[in-house]
């Protein structure tokens, strides 16, 4: 489902320069629930971004599901973002004038395999928001707003989930619901799932682990 070879990007130019890849190749299997370890500053979340679509590499190749995003121009590659990933961050960006029930929803894409009304419903049903629909960001514990920011990258079936330090900000209980949601992901809805971390904890439930240090995948 993700295969990314030899990638590299470097910040900066000259005796100012900061390698955050260097020549990353890896891949990841539909099905298959894969953290990525690392000291801070070691290229997690460079990588996140560029497996994601986001940010181009200088060099190397990525592709999800046979597809090179970095072909496209930038309105297909926003396409393919909406269409065929899903994202999960340390900092929930929910909208902060929408209720629950409206972030989760705002990220139907039409022609997609989630987009209805039933999906969301769905979804805020299995993370226990039925009690907050209505609630606003400012509102909702900070493992709520968690759950809605893992709905709303559910709701299109995204068939590779990319996650940066979703757990960093919450407590043992919501932590452990965010790991098994998305493990459970990648192992009934046959998605690729990415999750970057430093935390130990989550080891036991990986299929594989990939270490990094210094740009580079040990």
């Amino acid at each position: 489902m993700l295969r990314a070879e030899s990638l590299c990007k470097t910040y900066g130019r000259g005796a100012k320069a900061v390698r955050a890849l260097s020549e990353v190749s890896l891949s990841v299997d539909a099905g298959q629930f894969v953290l990525v370890r690392g000291a801070s500053g070691c290229g997690k979340t460079t990588l996140l971004l560029t497996l994601g679509a986001m940010l181009a590499p200088d060099s190397g190749r990525v592709e999800v599901g046979g597809t090179d995003p970095y072909t496209l121009n930038d309105e297909a590659r926003a396409g393919f973002r909406a269409t065929r990933l899903g994202f999960v961050f340390q900092q929930f960006y929910l909208i902060p004038y929408l209720n629950v029930r409206e972030n989760v929803a705002c990220a139907a894409v039409k022609g997609t395999n989630g987009g209805g009304d039933g999906r969301v419903e769905e979804l805020i049903a299995r993370f226990g928001l039925e009690g907050r629909l209505e609630h606003r960001p400012a509102e909702l514990s900070t493992g709520e707003k968690q759950r809605v920011a893992l709905a709303r990258a559910l709701l299109n079936r995204p068939r590779l989930v990319l996650a940066d330090e979703p757990t960093g900000n919450l407590d043992e209980a919501n932590a452990q619901t965010v790991v098994k949601a998305l493990k459970d992901y990648a192992r009934e809805d046959g998605a690729a799932v990415l999750m970057v971390t430093h935390d130990p904890r989550w080891e036991a439930a990986a299929d594989r682990i990939v270490c990094m240090e210094y740009g580079r995948v040990l």
